[in-house]
């Protein structure tokens, strides 16, 4: 239940949710926000800007009994902070407090909200009093970077500005960290379009930060195609003189990249490999039965035959299959299809599903393995 006193303060009745009287008393805009709980008779006031009493801005925003309080607010900043609350999906109040008190809260958290973001994760990971967190306000963005525990310099600062995303969560700030310590970070800021997608994709794929096929990344870069033509490439380059990662690091866009590996997959298939000269291996057991339309490709020449007549480069896959890291399938209905399922200590997972040349199969088909998975009780 919300209610507001005579002063205008926002009262919120928590009785019938904890079962006990409890009250919490928000004090308006105008009187200086400050919050105080009333637990059966107890009174307490909360000055410390960090006890936050989890008051979510969303969930009093439309209310008809909270209007006059919220009204008091700078339309401007409210707006910022539902935003704010929606992108990090967490409470406001400890931030709602800076804005309140400091014009060098308001200053930052509209020109780099990010930036304030990550003054507010150090002051309550490192439980900083009011008086520190608001000194830090008043210094340059190079030093707030370097007392957040970043590298304090003018490319860290220039890619946080540059950072797109539309939710965040409490990792993402180690992410960021990782990245920016970087020794090659300020290649980023080359870039037109940074976002934690991107980050991550450096995690597992560092050197492609000084690549440049980088140079051509935007939103909805084909990251999972990178993930599978670099993969497809190395097992199939595993053999090759020469240093293959580079020439795949030198490529300018995906379509360059996609069509270095057709051409790997064509010799692959037409003439590094005579089948009828190839020893012919049996493979392990199937990780997972069979069916009369899902069928384990059981031996090297079998192997073979598949990529050369789908004209993909599935052949690359024979040393995995040996070790026991994945396992290869022919589909035959609803569409044509070969399939790789990942061995992995937590069980088996759907790999790579393909139509013949690379092409993507149907939902129908995706589903129809899907069932087949299931019906064999194995996880993907």
């Amino acid at each position: 239940m919300i209610s507001l006193s005579e002063e205008n303060n926002l009262i919120i009745d928590y009785t019938q949710i904890v079962g006990h009287s409890c009250l919490v008393t928000f004090t308006s805009w105008e009187s200086g926000i400050l919050w105080t709980n009333i637990i059966e008779n107890n009174r307490t006031v909360h000055a410390n800007f960090l006890d936050d009493p989890s008051l979510l801005l969303s969930t009093i925003h439309d209310s008809p009994e909270a209007c006059q309080w919220i009204d008091k607010i700078p339309k401007n900043l409210m707006g910022k902070l539902l935003d704010y609350e929606r992108i990090h999906r967490t409470p406001t109040y400890s931030l709602f407090c800076l804005l309140n008190r400091y014009q060098s809260a308001i200053d930052l958290f509209t020109s780099n909200p990010l930036l304030m973001a990550i003054i507010m994760h150090s002051a309550k990971e490192n439980n900083w009093s009011e008086e520190t967190t608001a000194n830090l306000l008043l210094e340059k963005r190079i030093k707030i970077l370097e007392a957040c525990g970043f590298l304090g310099d003018k490319s860290t600062l220039k890619i946080i500005n540059k950072i797109s995303y539309t939710s965040f969560h409490p990792k993402r700030y180690q992410l960021m960290q990782t990245i920016l310590a970087l020794p090659d970070k300020h290649l980023l800021n080359h870039l037109h379009y940074i976002d934690f997608s991107l980050f991550h994709l450096l995690i597992s794929h560092p050197k492609l930060l000084s690549s440049r096929l980088l140079h051509s990344y935007q939103a909805k870069w084909p990251i999972t195609k990178f993930k599978m033509l670099y993969a497809d490439i190395g097992r199939m380059a595993d053999n090759e003189e020469g240093n293959t990662e580079q020439r795949i690091l030198n490529s300018r866009t995906i379509d360059e990249l996609e069509a270095m590996h057709d051409r790997y997959t064509e010799r692959l298939n037409e003439e590094r490999y005579n089948i009828d000269e190839i020893d012919d291996i049996n493979y392990p057991a199937a990780p997972i039965a069979g069916t009369e339309t899902i069928i384990p490709i059981t031996n090297s020449k079998e192997l073979f035959r598949e990529g050369r007549k789908q004209h993909h480069c599935v052949a690359s896959y024979h040393h995995d299959i040996v070790a026991r890291r994945s396992y290869i399938y022919k589909v035959i209905e609803p569409e044509r299809a070969t399939l790789e399922i990942r061995i992995q200590s937590s069980g088996h997972h759907l790999g790579q599903v393909k139509l013949a040349c690379n092409k993507m199969p149907s939902k129908e088909t995706l589903d129809s393995i899907s069932t087949w998975i299931k019906s064999r009780k194995t996880t993907y």
